[in-house]
């Protein structure tokens, strides 16, 4: 330190000590006690070192944190770890630390899970239980004035007193062998062996137990009977030695218990303890299904009550099987069979009362069916058996105009009265003894000339029609089953060939209706297959489909189709309706939004057999929106699966937690946080679900959906920038595909200041069939657009937004909705 003096620098220093009376926080480490401990959190006290010090130090595995008190609550650790505490004094520099003082120590295992006691017997039980979290040693179990340890899961105990009521207790041991977790316990009896007793089951049934036993010996005054399910519990009084038990569940596994009683009414002897299934019920609607030459298909409907499995019988045959179908093959052409099934309890032993059917197999097809000789007049039909059973053969032939048949025991047959130069077909089929069920056919197209014409080729599959405009369309289709060489499509007056499985065709009139029908061909250019037709409207060209209206002209163009009974919206509306949203079931489509050609997934309502997919689609598609525009139920008819949980369900792969929900008057809001159980990825999805649109019809008033939208969007704008919106009615194409349109709509007016509905709605249905269903809806939007103008020049003023702020709590995340 330089000091100046007499102008002159002059060189100082000074020293600065430690007073006398301060100690270093090095020279005194805090006692550390801990109390407290628990499977995720511990509780430290120490003692004040001697000396001063400002604050404490704690480390511990990789975190760091300080404290001013003399005790500290760690939380958050992993159940039955080792933890190593050190605990430093920092000096009132916030710097200078002191020695350490450490404590080393286990959290408590967390408690073991689904403790379970099977094979109980007079004198043994086995305990099983599933590994608790986070980690443990062993375990120790207690009962009576015992203490065992195992390293395994499972522990079987012996030398136990029959007829006496036991309660074990296990709990999870820390790698210390000393730190123990909170015990999982059971209790129960183990049976009782008595020669009084011999307690007999003589008669089971679906709903009732008939119990018989013997007297003890000595005295009683009557038996007191318990019986439960694990659920529900009944007892009665009785002086007899035998009980019918009635009202009971099919195919449920009861626990009867049986103890005589002293004369003072309370003083119970030893008991005695049987465990039986009743019977499951008999399952209903067995069908059969898909018969084959060598397969059937069962098919039957769970029965009332419980079971576990289901038992066919057949022939020689018993199998076994979860479903509730089961296919069978390997089965001999024309054989009659009678196929048993049978429920069975969870012991796999319990059977129920068969349902049975009985059908023949279909026989075979004939073998090397030829012909011998051929006249002007007949034709020698001669045939090998086909393999397996058949009762006779039934013969058919037509000219294409009559038709004749005969029932033949031989495997030839000489036709006559025939007319030359035709061209015969002769189908051969063999029937099964019940007279009826008849197999594969043989047949062949005999012409006098000897030479076999063709038989007509399979119906084309999947024809649509794609990039329709004013004047042309692309037909594509899928090759047919079988051979084919050419295609023919026919429409109006006009008929081409192709070889191709698609053909463009132009020249079509703007706004005309259209009937295209597609034949496959076979090899002789000739015979043709039946014909797969679709119908359509070709695009009309007009000001009003080509561009749109400028916002400061659509008020009189509104007012003018308004005004227009005749045809008004309904001509403009009257655009490509082709298809259907359940052609191959397709049960959602990517459909473009203002800002993206990807912004919006249309999708139909979950169904219960398509829950999980529409999680999985949420899941693998970064939905963060979810649209719903249907009640689940409406005018008594399911619309829509209830697809999200009261709590939280697993949808396969996905759980999906339900974490809150908000009512009010049009919609309702509904988070939830939904986690992939492989990779333990959790995100969070918004459901606005609109409830004030009437089925088939549209909103009472425009401002409602509009505001709805708004709510939407703004929750889009924040969490599905970049990922698509799903939005859903029942069908997914008329809510639905208003939804999206009035979305895309306001952006339309807002930033472009243009109304371009028809392009909007015809952009979508390129996407996706019927999106907005009705011209009602249809002219609904028009309603929207022309409101949303009135209300940005003030003559409409019930559509000025007023936002009024919501808070949503969702576990630790909040979220901000406007209501509109």
């Amino acid at each position: 330190i330089n000091q100046q003096k007499e102008n002159q620098w002059l060189p100082q220093i000074i020293l600065v000590c430690f007073p006398v009376t301060f100690k270093c926080p090095l020279y005194g480490a805090p006692h550390m006690t801990s109390v407290d401990i628990t499977t995720s959190s511990v509780l430290l006290n120490w003692t004040e070192p001697n000396g001063q010090s400002s604050r404490y130090h704690v480390e511990f595995e990789n975190n760091s944190v300080n404290t001013e008190n003399t005790s500290i609550e760690i939380n958050d650790l992993a159940p039955g770890v080792q933890y190593t505490f050190r605990v430093f004094a920092v000096a009132a520099d916030h710097v200078t630390e002191g020695r350490a003082s450490q404590i080393s120590l286990f959290t408590k295992p967390d408690v073991i899970m689904n403790l379970t006691a099977n094979d109980i017997t007079t004198s043994s039980v086995l305990l099983n239980w599933t590994k608790p979290n986070g980690q443990s040693s062993r375990y120790r179990v207690e009962y009576e004035n015992n203490n065992v340890v195992t390293e395994n899961n499972s522990f079987e105990i012996n030398d136990l007193t029959p007829g006496v009521h036991y309660t074990f207790r296990v709990f999870a041991v820390a790698a210390d062998h000393v730190t123990k977790g909170r015990a999982s316990q059971i209790s129960l009896y183990t049976s009782k062996t008595s020669d009084w007793m011999n307690l007999k089951v003589s008669e089971i049934t679906t709903s009732s137990v008939f119990l018989i036993w013997e007297e003890p010996f000595g005295n009683r005054y009557f038996f007191k009977l318990n019986w439960t399910d694990g659920k529900t519990s009944n007892h009665v009084i009785t002086n007899n030695t035998w009980y019918n038990i009635t009202g009971l569940t099919a195919g449920v596994n009861y626990t009867f218990n049986i103890a005589a009683v002293a004369a003072d009414k309370s003083t119970e002897g030893g008991s005695v303890v049987t465990s039986n299934y009743t019977k499951p019920d008999v399952i209903m609607n067995l069908t059969a299904n898909d018969i084959t030459t060598s397969s059937v298909l069962l098919n039957w409907t769970k029965p009332n009550g419980q079971s576990s499995r289901y038992h066919v019988e057949y022939e020689n045959n018993n199998v076994a099987t979860e479903n509730n179908s089961f296919e069978i093959n390997d089965l001999t052409p024309g054989v009659h069979y009678t196929f048993r099934v049978f429920a069975v309890a969870a012991d796999h032993v319990t059977e129920g009362r068969a349902s049975q059917i009985s059908l023949y197999t279909k026989p075979d097809v004939i073998r090397n069916l030829r012909v011998s000789e051929i006249t002007t007049s007949s034709v020698f039909l001669i045939w090998e058996e086909p393999f397996g059973n058949r009762y006779f053969f039934k013969l058919n032939w037509t000219d294409g105009k009559t038709s004749n048949h005969v029932i033949t025991n031989n495997t030839w047959y000489n036709i006559t009265g025939l007319t030359a130069g035709v061209n015969y077909t002769f189908n051969i089929a063999a029937v099964a003894a019940d007279k009826s069920t008849e197999g594969g056919s043989d047949s062949n197209f005999i012409p006098k000339c000897l030479s076999f014409l063709l038989t007509e080729p399979d119906v084309i599959m999947n024809l649509t029609a794609n990039d329709i405009t004013t004047s042309s369309v692309l037909l594509n289709w899928t090759k047919p089953n079988g051979q084919s060489s050419r295609y023919h499509v026919e429409y109006e007056n006009n008929n081409v060939a192709t070889e191709n499985n698609s053909f463009e065709i132009n020249d079509l009139t703007p706004g005309a209706h259209y009937t295209f029908r597609v034949f496959a061909v076979a090899a002789d250019h000739v015979t043709k297959g039946r014909a797969s037709q679709i119908s359509l409207y070709t695009s009309k060209t007009s000001d009003w489909i080509n561009s749109g209206l400028r916002i400061e002209e659509y008020e009189e163009y509104f007012k003018r189709k308004h005004a227009d009974s005749n045809c008004g919206f309904a001509e403009e509306y009257e655009l490509s309706v082709c298809g259907s949203p359940f052609d191959d079931y397709i049960n959602a489509n990517c459909i473009p939004g203002y800002n993206s050609r990807k912004e919006f997934i249309a999708a139909q309502g979950p169904l219960p057999v398509t829950v999980n997919e529409f999680w999985r689609m949420v899941w693998e598609k970064n939905v963060y929106t979810i649209v719903m525009l249907t009640k689940c139920n409406e005018m008594g008819r399911v619309k829509c699966e209830k697809y999200w949980p009261s709590g939280t369900n697993h949808f396969h792969n996905i759980s999906v937690t339900t974490t809150s929900e908000i009512e009010l008057e049009s919609w309702t809001i509904r988070d939830f946080r939904i986690k992939n159980v492989k990779t333990a990825e959790s995100r969070y999805v918004r459901q606005f679900h609109f409830t004030a649109w009437p089925d088939h019809g549209v909103p009472q008033t425009t401002e409602v959906l509009i505001d709805f939208r708004h709510l939407v969007r703004e929750h889009m704008e924040q969490y599905s920038r970049h990922s698509p919106t799903v939005v859903h009615c029942s069908a997914g194409v008329g809510k639905t595909g208003t939804f999206i349109a009035i979305d895309h709509l306001i952006f339309q007016i807002e930033k472009d200041s243009m109304v371009d509905i028809y392009g909007i709605v015809n952009d979508m249905r390129m996407h996706r069939p019927l999106m907005v269903q009705t011209e009602e809806q249809y002219v609904y939007l028009h309603q929207c657009a022309y409101d949303i103008i009135r209300s940005r020049t003030g003559t409409n003023v019930d559509l000025i937004y007023q936002n009024a702020a919501i808070l949503i709590h969702t576990g630790n995340n909040e979220h901000k909705i406007n209501n509109k």
